[in-house]
């Protein structure tokens, strides 16, 4: 729970100050590295957060201005409706953040690993 959320503070706080794609790899890394208590919980806590924080910016985005253009990246991406990018961002998000919050524990060297015999 705790990665999830901090995840999504950092992932969500940095877009704002600086919006490029690459934070979704960087910003779960170090929740990863900092939190995981393994690989998987690492890549599950991670990747929630940084799909909620995408899927939040891509509402947000919906709703505001973006839905002309939302509606022309739907068409031109054959899904439909805009609404559907939504869950299209939040899974491409989820797997971004997901590998590199797992990334981030096993870079640590697995603090979490038990002792081998």
């Amino acid at each position: 729970m705790l990665s999830i959320m901090l995840a999504f503070i950092l992932l969500y706080g940095i877009q704002l100050l600086h919006p490029a794609w690459w934070w979704v790899f960087l910003a779960p890394a170090v929740v990863g590295a900092v939190t995981a208590r393994s690989g998987w919980s690492g890549f599950f806590g991670c990747g929630l957060g940084a799909g909620l924080a995408w899927s939040l910016a891509a509402i947000l985005e919906l709703a505001g201005d973006g839905s002309i253009v939302s509606g022309r990246v739907a068409a031109m991406l054959q899904v439909g409706r805009p609404w559907l990018l939504v869950l299209l961002t939040f899974a491409v998000a989820f797997l971004c953040g997901g590998f590199a919050g797992m990334a981030g524990y096993y870079l640590t060297g697995g603090r979490g690993k038990k002792a081998q015999r």
